[in-house]
């Protein structure tokens, strides 16, 4: 799930309590989850422990832990 969906399951105070397991201030965690900042690895470990696993890094960083990546593009052949 992603982190967006995960916060809203939670009060003001509970989103703060949150952010600061896993310690980060709570704009950040916030602009994290608004997708305004980029998560790096630690933070992604992180957030995935301390929800217990209900937002993965996957969920975070498709693009670096495993997520559907674009298909690359064809090589013209020599004309």
């Amino acid at each position: 799930m992603n982190l967006n969906t995960y916060l809203e399951k939670f009060s003001g105070p509970e989103r703060r309590e949150f952010a600061e397991k896993c310690g980060l201030a709570y704009t950040h965690l916030s602009q994290l989850a608004n997708h305004h900042r980029y998560a790096s690895g630690k933070t992604c470990a992180i957030i995935e422990r301390e929800s217990s696993g209900d937002v993965t890094a996957q969920d975070m960083r498709p693009d670096w832990f495993g997520g559907v990546l674009p298909e690359p593009t064809k090589r013209r052949s020599a004309a």
